[in-house]
């Protein structure tokens, strides 16, 4: 099961990270269409998921992973 942003920024706000890191989102669109330029619209909707998080009350740090990042608390 995945968790929605709104309901992970609920968990973040009871927990208070140092670091909130996101990572395994699921965009929901269609690759096969040459038409969309795949990075910028993984840019966008991975901006969008910081963004509902934000609008969902939490205010700490937080970031999405990708492949091979590494944070230091």
């Amino acid at each position: 099961m995945h968790t929605l942003s709104t309901d992970l920024a609920e968990v973040a706000k009871k927990a208070q990270p140092k670091l909130l890191v996101t990572y395994h989102r699921i965009y929901h669109m269609n690759i096969q269409d040459n038409a969309i330029d795949v990075e910028a619209e993984t840019r966008r909707r991975s901006d969008l998921i910081l963004q509902e998080i934000r609008d969902a009350g939490y205010t700490g740090k937080v970031v999405n992973g990708e492949d091979l990042d590494v944070f230091n608390a």
